[in-house]
């Protein structure tokens, strides 16, 4: 370690500006290769809520695979080339950038060769572990579906990955091994220009056949003590930048605009660690070829500096050769702000001509409760003015077996006392005048019965019907009645039917199978998703992306309530939610106006903000 500290305190600054160099050439290369990607399976999906089962759909579809070969290749290649050029530096601080360039046009295709020998082997090796990885597959995940199985885990799930772990570790151990006895070969490769690749990998494992457990400690320690540091400072520059974005800013322009700043700032902190890692792991893998191979450095960077200058050809010396490397450095930085302004606007108009559409639709929450009296036939008509997709009602059976249209179980809120809908009758309830209570606008609206509400509705907005049994006794009864009305109204592919009883919904579905159901989570102890239901309503607080990721892999919508807050559409709209149930369509509405107005690349940062909170 001590000697890795010495190759590179010498020439830190060069070391770090040759590793822009390159970082500003890979940004040149992936940003609009992955800008194109990111398009691909957006344009899929139509909407920026993608979520992880349909990440890894599109990965392991034949364009994803594609995509990741192309992106994996290029960001290697880059490395490689890095890793190279900083171990050169390091071998003699006086080369000139444009040295290491012209050097490189003669170890480029070496270096290529090493790598594809290495990733050929590798891959080879890989195959019997994939036979064994796909035999897995069949014996046990053949025929189901793979989303499902990823999200949801039943016990098939568990057994495939613990077998396919195991597999994967030996690999891996293996691999690793493998790579540890070729880790010298890239030092061997620039030190001794006549050794052809092939020769190069032999040599590094005959060096390290004896020092592996040394070699394995080096590079381990090296390892750990970067990624403490990278995760420390990644993880407090991260709580910070949370705390800024958590701020309520005006427009959602203006926030789109600070996350990028704050994503920004993170790639530039993730970019200054990664030089730092790269020039690190130059200079140990530097220093074990030196302690392994027995090397003197002091020889070797001699020798490869005497090969530079034979390739340059210049007798340049003092001013004159300052000034060159001054102009050339100049050129470079110029041409570098060019292409990266060239990559940035082709990664932008690449993400910004997107078309993209959240599909979300509207719920008026008890009919639309916030301008009309709940339940009632004047909130069903607010409800289609507001142009809502769907009213959310609640049914009940009064003492004379007859359906209303009304939310709590006694009538205290509706001016009629303590007395408990169950024992009250039709009549009774429909002497109070709940429009009064309300507003004087609404004078003399009455509780509704089931059969009103569904004429008032028809052809006009359909209907998320809960059902509020008493207690067993009316489950049945309640039930029946509800779906009876729905049939003989012709409106059985108008109407949900949810509730918190599953007893209700269920027996729903076995009298009209075409019937969506419903169950509302109020608490639960369990995974709900797992239930047999078309869709869950679930509290807003209760929603995340892995909440909606379960559901959507077993075909169960996700519903929030009650969501009067403008500033948790977005939150809901990224978490996947299908539906979202309100008291006021009006203001929900707007706000999804609001979000249709950004540019997709702005929709892409308020996607990224809400998963940096």
């Amino acid at each position: 370690m001590k000697l890795a500290w010495e190759l590179a305190r010498g020439s830190l600054l060069k070391l770090a500006l040759f590793s822009l160099a390159f970082k500003v050439v890979n940004f040149i290369l992936l940003a609009p290769l992955v800008s194109f990607i990111m398009r691909l399976f957006l344009q899929r999906w139509g909407r920026v809520s993608v979520g992880n089962f349909e990440i890894a759909h599109f990965l392991l579809s034949p364009i994803g695979l594609v995509a990741i070969c192309c992106v994996g290749g290029i960001a290697i290649a880059t490395l490689y080339l890095e890793i190279a050029g900083l171990m050169q530096i390091m071998l003699n601080p006086r080369f000139r950038w444009w040295s290491i360039s012209g050097r490189y046009l003669n170890l480029y295709q070496k270096l290529l060769k090493l790598g594809g020998i290495q990733l050929s082997v590798l891959l080879a090796i890989a195959l019997p572990f994939v036979g064994l990885v796909g035999l897995i597959y069949a014996m046990l995940w053949q025929g189901r579906d793979l989303n499902g199985l990823i999200i949801l885990r039943p016990q098939e799930f568990w057994w495939g990955v613990g077998l396919a772990a195991v597999v994967v570790a030996v690999f891996v151990a293996l691999g690793l091994f493998i790579v540890l006895r070729w880790i010298l070969a890239l030092p061997i490769l620039l030190s001794e220009s006549k050794l052809s690749p092939r020769q190069s990998l032999r040599k590094s494992r005959e060096s390290s056949r004896n020092n592996l457990s040394t070699m394995s400690a080096c590079l381990i320690t090296w390892f750990l003590a970067h990624a403490f540091i990278a995760t420390c400072v990644l993880a407090m520059t991260h709580l910070g930048l949370a705390k800024m974005l958590d701020v309520s800013w005006q427009t959602l322009s203006t926030a789109a605009f600070v996350t990028g700043v704050a994503l920004s700032l993170q790639w530039l902190l993730g970019t200054i660690l990664s030089i730092v890692g790269n020039i690190g792991f130059a200079a140990v893998v530097l220093a074990l070829y030196h302690n392994v191979a027995r090397e003197d450095i002091e020889v070797t960077g001699r020798r490869i500096f005497d090969e530079a200058l034979v390739l340059e050809r210049s007798s340049a010396v003092g001013s004159e050769e300052n000034s060159t490397s001054l102009r050339l450095g100049w050129l470079f930085a110029l041409i570098s702000v060019v292409l990266v302004g060239i990559a940035i606007g082709v990664s932008y108009w690449i993400c910004d001509t997107l078309v993209l559409r959240d599909r979300i639709q509207i719920t008026a929450h008890r009919a639309g409760a916030a301008f009309a009296p709940e339940n009632t036939i004047a909130a069903i008509q607010k409800a289609v003015a507001d142009k809502s997709d769907w009213a959310e009602i609640d049914v009940q059976l009064t003492a004379d077996n007859e359906l209303v249209v009304m939310h709590d179980t006694d009538l205290a809120r509706v001016g009629g006392g303590s007395k408990a809908v169950g024992n009250t009758t039709l009549a009774e309830i429909k002497s109070l005048d709940v429009g009064s209570l309300f507003s004087k606008d609404f004078v003399g609206e009455r509780i509704p019965r089931f059969s009103e509400l569904l004429r008032a509705s028809q052809d006009q907005i359909r209907l998320n019907v809960e059902l509020k049994p008493h207690g067993t006794s009316d489950t049945d009864a309640l039930t029946r009645q509800v779906v009876d009305a729905i049939r003989q109204s012709g409106m059985t592919r108008q109407c949900r039917i949810c509730s918190q009883s599953y007893a209700c919904i269920q027996l729903a579905k076995t009298i009209e199978p075409e019937i969506e159901i419903g169950f509302i989570v109020a608490t639960s102890l369990g995974d709900s998703t797992q239930l047999d239901v078309n869709f869950l309503m679930l509290s807003h607080s209760k929603i995340t992306r892995q909440v909606v990721d379960r559901a959507s892999a077993r075909g169960i919508e996700i519903h929030a309530w009650t969501v009067n807050d403008p500033d948790l559409v977005l939150k809901l709209i990224d978490a996947g939610v299908q539906n979202i149930i309100t008291d006021d369509t009006l203001k929900i509405k707007n706000q999804l106006k609001v979000i249709e107005s950004l540019r997709p690349i702005e929709r892409l940062l308020l996607r990224a903000k809400n998963g940096m909170n």
